[in-house]
């Protein structure tokens, strides 16, 4: 197909009339027209609404000496057809030219209702997908809420069990039973260290009681008998019995120290004068039968160590070790200051103890409950062990026929000091 049109702005160029011819290749328009066939029927319509080509019958005029016309207002092409009508072109030779499709209306009819059951089938699938991972979802939220739930409600029972994580994950939930999976353990921490605290508190404060009651359960009436024996003291010195004028002095000043137990720590040197007024009893009882020895640093003295440390350790000494042996006994008392640590020994040369005797004494001193043998060996290690804890060494060494050494060892004198002052800081 050719179009011709008239060059008219070169008329005073020339004796002849320009004119310009395009041919246009309706074959290759076809092809493209031809494809939709299944889909739309194209039509390629003039100014004059004829037919130039389409894709139902090609081009018309190489059947017809003139162009079918096309009718858009037939009935029947607007019953059972859409009717698609876009111009073609820019140019003036092709103004009016028109490119018209008609899509029958039952085939959209069946593309929409495909599309409309294919949509309906993934908006239920969609539907279905998300509904079950919501139900996943909720009910995994559910179970570990639930879960603890419980648990907030044994905390509030004072059970403080953890939550097993079962393969928890990193949402919201799972570092919420985290969290309460730390705060329970420490919780359950504190309160343990609070309750080992008291208990240790209420064991010291035990053990200081056993010790007073231990001084004083031979005792009918213990006022009436420092009463008395200061009537004693009057008489003895009034007749001048220097000797026994001594003895009383020095049982006085240990019944008087036996009834008032007004602190725990006491200096060391306190310590060493009271156990030093005990051998002084035990020398006039036995006389030359009996000698004792002490060897103090002088940097020891000012130390201060659990009351009633020394002098039960001297006495069980003097009651268990010396009064079954027919030659002179001994005790030795050495006190030293080395390392930062301060270091005593108590050693006679009485009677001693075989291996399982040895063993009977460590087992009731290591027991929780009360027994009624060495009393005052127990007595004090399970002070010492109040107070210090594992710092302190308590050992004990005995030969049959040779004597006994007991030796403890405690921490360093400042340590003593910041010991005393925790204690005091409690009592108030």
């Amino acid at each position: 197909m050719s179009i011709i049109s008239r060059l008219e702005a070169f008329d005073d160029a020339g004796k002849f009339a320009k004119v310009l011819k395009i041919d246009m290749n309706l074959n290759k328009l076809y092809e493209v027209m031809i494809r939709e066939k299944d889909y739309m029927q194209l039509y390629l319509v003039n100014d004059k609404n004829q037919i130039v080509l389409s894709s139902r019958e090609g081009y018309q005029a190489d059947k017809n000496d003139t162009y079918a016309v096309f009718d858009p207002d037939q009935p029947e092409l607007k019953k059972n057809h859409l009717l698609f009508d876009k111009p073609v072109g820019g140019g003036s030779y092709l103004s009016g030219w028109r490119l018209i499709g008609l899509a029958g209306t039952a085939r959209m009819a069946n593309a929409l209702n495909e599309s409309r059951s294919f949509i309906l089938l993934l908006a239920a699938a969609s539907t279905l997908i998300t509904s079950m991972l919501t139900a996943v979802m909720l009910r995994s939220y559910h179970y570990r809420v639930k879960r603890l739930s419980r648990h907030m409600e044994k905390v509030k029972n004072e059970k403080f069990d953890l939550i097993e994580l079962k393969g928890e994950g990193r949402d919201e939930i799972g570092e919420l039973i985290r969290n309460f999976n730390r705060m329970t353990a420490k919780i359950n921490s504190l309160i343990n260290d609070v309750y080992k605290l008291e208990i240790q508190k209420k064991d010291l404060e035990l053990e200081r009681i056993r010790a007073e009651l231990n001084y004083l359960q031979s005792q009918m009436n213990p006022h009436f008998l420092f009463n008395t024996l200061n009537a004693m003291l009057v008489v003895s010195t009034k007749n001048n019995y220097s000797d026994i004028t001594d003895i009383i002095k020095n049982l006085s000043k240990i019944l008087r120290r036996s009834l008032s137990w007004k602190e725990d720590l006491v200096p060391l040197e306190e310590e060493v004068l009271f156990t030093e007024m005990y051998l002084k009893i035990e020398k006039f009882r036995f006389g030359d039968k009996f000698s004792y020895h002490f060897a103090v640093d002088e940097e020891a003295y000012r130390c201060r160590i659990p009351k009633m440390s020394i002098q039960p350790l001297v006495e069980n000494a003097c009651k268990h070790g010396l009064q079954t042996i027919k030659a002179p006994g001994h005790i030795r008392i050495e006190i030293t200051l080395k390392d930062d640590k301060l270091k005593v020994s108590i050693a006679d040369n009485g009677i001693g103890m075989d291996r399982d005797t040895l063993r009977s004494i460590q087992s009731h001193m290591l027991s929780e409950s009360e027994v009624s043998a060495h009393i005052g060996i127990r007595n004090v290690y399970r002070r010492l062990k109040l107070y210090y804890e594992d710092r302190v060494r308590f050992d004990i060494a005995s030969t049959p026929n040779e004597g006994t050494e007991i030796r403890f060892e405690l921490p360093r004198p400042h340590r003593i000091l910041e010991l005393q002052e925790k204690e005091t800081a409690g009592h108030v």
